[in-house]
């Protein structure tokens, strides 16, 4: 009986750890789930998780509010973020932008903007990683 209880304890410690992640987390307290494609938050931070749709945050972190007015005009990448072959998360990443990078609007189509980076690559960007 004994043994069957500390069995049952180490299955039970590998599974939590098989489960877990480093947790590193951004200024809002949370990160990019890479495998799923989703941002979530950890102790409260101040967004919740993102299933591609619709974000809830501190408005003064980012700036979604780009049109097409806003076509030839530069942004500035908020945090870390996937530049992609089309609008939308299903769409190839072609790379990552980094954080402070300034991109090119070129439209804006929904919830994303079609922007050119310095070395006139082309690409796709969700607003809410962008801000003026």
């Amino acid at each position: 009986m004994k043994k069957i209880a500390i069995i049952s304890f180490y299955i039970s410690f590998i599974l939590i750890l098989s489960y877990s992640h480093s947790g590193k987390t951004d200024a809002n307290g949370g990160h990019w789930n890479r495998k799923t494609g989703t941002y979530h938050t950890h102790n409260g931070g101040s967004t919740n998780t993102y299933n591609g749709n619709s974000i809830k945050a501190n408005t003064s972190y980012y700036n979604s509010t780009f049109t097409n007015e806003d076509a030839g005009k530069y942004a500035y990448v908020t945090q870390n973020a996937n530049l992609r072959k089309g609008s939308g998360k299903k769409y190839e990443i072609i790379k990552v932008l980094l954080k402070d990078s300034s991109v090119k609007i070129i439209k804006i189509e929904g919830d994303w903007a079609n922007v050119e980076l310095d070395n006139s690559t082309h690409g796709w960007i969700s607003k809410i990683f962008l801000r003026k």
